[in-house]
């Protein structure tokens, strides 16, 4: 098992015990899409590792993937609608959001406009 793979099962088992699903903006999609068909086979390979899960997560109906497309965006570029989706959430459920992501730029840019709103 990967070193992921744990921790993937523990999220999984949470969103079908708690009835939650999982939203990510299709531009997120979209963006692991073009990995999937691009030249870096370290992305490439970590794409398809996405999509198998993005799959998983699909069948078992815990996952949203939020105004996708019949086509995927060659262009996509996933952050402006992942910060918009946070916002969304946060104001619509009056809750927190987390996102699961090693983009630091993204986890910078979301905690300062969210807390730029009194978000958390």
């Amino acid at each position: 098992m990967g070193d992921f793979d744990y921790f993937w099962e523990d999220v999984l088992k949470i969103c079908q015990e708690s009835g939650k699903r999982i939203s990510i903006p299709s531009a997120i999609y979209d963006e692991i899409v073009r990995l999937k068909n691009g030249n870096d086979k370290g992305k490439k390979y970590w794409a398809r590792v996405a999509l198998r899960r993005i799959l998983e997560f699909s069948n078992k109906k815990c996952i949203d993937i939020v105004n996708i497309k019949k086509t995927s965006n060659p262009a996509a570029y996933a952050d402006p609608e992942i910060i918009t989706l946070c916002e969304k959430l946060i104001d619509t459920n009056k809750t927190s959001a987390s996102i699961i992501t090693n983009d630091v730029d993204l986890i910078i840019r979301t905690r300062q406009l969210l807390n730029k709103d009194g978000n958390s």
